[in-house]
C-alpha cells in the first residue's frame, strides 16, 4: 500500500521538515552572559521572542498535523505501518539539524567546539539514517513483491 495522494505525501514531507525548526524551538535560546562581544559558529538573525514563538508554534502545527495524518493513513490502510521505520530515521535528520542551529548560532567565548563536533558528526550521522531509511525501504518493497 503505497501513499499515492499528493496532499499525503507533501504533509509528511512538510511534517518531516518542521521537526528542524520545532527542535530548535524545544531546545530554547543558548544564552548565556559571555559579555559585550561574544563569538558566534554563525551569526544567527536577531529575532524577537514573539518571532521565536510564532515559528515554534507553526512548526508545532505542522509537525503535529503530519504526525496525525500519518497516523491516520497508517490506520485507515493508505500507508503500511512499516513506513514509519522509512520516516523516523529522515525526521532525526531533520531534529539533528534543528539541534545543530541551535549548537552553532550560541554565544560563546573563544571557539564554539559543540558547533564544531556537531558539524564533524552530521556528515556520518545523516548516511547512516539514509542508510537506515533505504535499507528498510528496499527490505520493504522486497518483501511485499515476494508476498
Amino acid at each position: 500500500m503505497a501513499a499515492r495522494s499528493p496532499t499525503l505525501i507533501a504533509t509528511l514531507a512538510s511534517g518531516v521538515l518542521a521537526v528542524a525548526p520545532l527542535t530548535w524551538w524545544f531546545g530554547g535560546r543558548l544564552n548565556q552572559d559571555v559579555g559585550s562581544d561574544p563569538d558566534y559558529l554563525w551569526q544567527p538573525p536577531a529575532l524577537s521572542a514573539h518571532a521565536e514563538l510564532g515559528i515554534g508554534l507553526v512548526s508545532l502545527g505542522v509537525a503535529a498535523t503530519a504526525l496525525s495524518a500519518l497516523l491516520w493513513a497508517v490506520r485507515t490502510g493508505r500507508l503500511h505501518p512499516e513506513v514509519l521505520r522509512v520516516l523516523a530515521p529522515i525526521a532525526a535528520i531533520s531534529a539533528y539539524a534543528g539541534a545543530l542551529y541551535s549548537v552553532a548560532t550560541a554565544p560563546v567565548i573563544g571557539a564554539n567546539i559543540g558547533g564544531g563536533m556537531m558539524l564533524i558528526a552530521g556528515p556520518p550521522f545523516v548516511l547512516a539514517m539514509l542508510r537506515i531509511s533505504a535499507t528498510t525501504a528496499r527490505r520493504q518493497a522486497r518483501t511485499r513483491r515476494l508476498s
